[in-house]
């Protein structure tokens, strides 16, 4: 008798093989396109402005490092000792922080790829949060509820916030730190003695990630509900309604180097881009964008949003070009 096996369909891209380390770089269409590389689920993505790269890990401990000045053809590839990444920070000096799951944290010398360090943690951690003015400085959020404040090599304060804490992100200006936990609460820590002095209590949904944006003094934080909601921190005011463009959790989320965009990323396959600066608010949708689901998204600049999947594909999005051939308009600002 004959047996007969079937072959999973192939993606229409030409990727590599699990054993081979050629990086492909192919043009979909004029808005996007694809980056290959990866061979595990790419689970973080970090724009470093300093270097003018794309770093991006996945749960097979590797941390790939894409270059603007080699066209993104290929990347530089280090393969780390902690585990699964979890979380990507660029630092003020331009290296890149990386979170992993074996309880540790690393630097890497984004020019040369080397480690700087590492330190052992006693959980594994969950988010980071760098300094933009000391390079030193790096805030870690690990999964028994403490936050930790790291200068260099050396853990310098240890915080309980909360067991079920779930997101961080810091703002330098007001010396202050977010924490979003599992039942939708978003607690406000002051910086210089890390006791909490506020929350917000929009949510009721576990907070699934925190994102800030400087200039326009806006907080973003999504949930495992599908919704995203904007506030202006300043005021501890939610701006306007929620924002739901997705049908299911929502994981990452992201500003635009201007604050007019605001990116998430969901495991229902998409990935939504919101303009925030008109009213009403619009979107756009990127339906199954990623197979699996989109894990986490990056912008380079107002007009180009870099995507990450489960499918261990990368996706540079032209978010102009998208617009027109969907026929929206987002005005820009006077």
């Amino acid at each position: 008798f004959f047996l007969i096996i079937r072959r999973p369909p192939r993606s229409t891209l030409d990727r590599s093989s699990a054993a081979s380390d050629v990086y492909k770089r192919q043009t979909q269409s004029t808005w996007e396109t694809i980056i290959s590389g990866h061979h595990g689920q790419i689970t973080s993505l970090c724009w470093a402005a300093k270097e003018s790269l794309l770093a991006s890990g996945d749960n097979q401990s590797s941390l790939c490092l894409w270059r603007e000045k080699d066209g993104f053809n290929f990347s530089s590839t280090v393969k780390v000792e902690g585990g699964a990444i979890v979380d990507i920070k660029e630092s003020a000096d331009g290296h890149i922080y990386i979170a992993c799951s074996y309880n540790t944290l690393i630097k890497i010398d984004s020019k040369t790829t080397t480690k700087v360090f590492n330190v052992k943690l006693d959980k594994s951690p969950l988010y980071i949060a760098t300094s933009k003015k000391d390079p030193a400085l790096v805030y870690v959020l690990i999964e028994s509820g403490a936050l930790l404040k790291i200068e260099g090599e050396k853990i310098k304060e240890t915080l309980k916030v909360a067991p079920n804490a779930t997101a961080l992100e810091i703002n330098e200006d007001a010396e202050e730190i977010y924490i979003g936990d599992k039942k939708g609460v978003i607690h406000i820590h002051s910086m210089k003695d890390m006791k909490e002095i506020g929350n917000l209590t929009e949510y009721t949904y576990e907070i699934t990630c925190l994102s800030y944006h400087s200039a326009s003094k806006r907080l973003a934080a999504t949930d495992k509900n599908k919704f995203t909601y904007v506030y202006d921190i300043a005021n501890r005011k939610l701006i306007g309604n929620e924002m739901c463009g997705h049908g299911g959790a929502v994981w990452k989320c992201t500003w635009s180097p201007s604050g007019m965009f605001l990116a998430t990323a969901s495991l229902d396959f998409s990935v939504t881009v919101y303009n925030v600066d008109i009213k009403p608010r619009q979107q756009i949708n990127l339906n199954r964008i990623h197979a699996g689901g989109a894990t986490s998204v990056a912008f380079k600049n107002d007009e180009c949003l870099y995507t990450s999947g489960n499918d261990g594909l990368i996706k540079e999005i032209k978010v102009e070009k998208y617009q027109r051939k969907k026929t929206l308009i987002f005005p820009r600002k006077k």
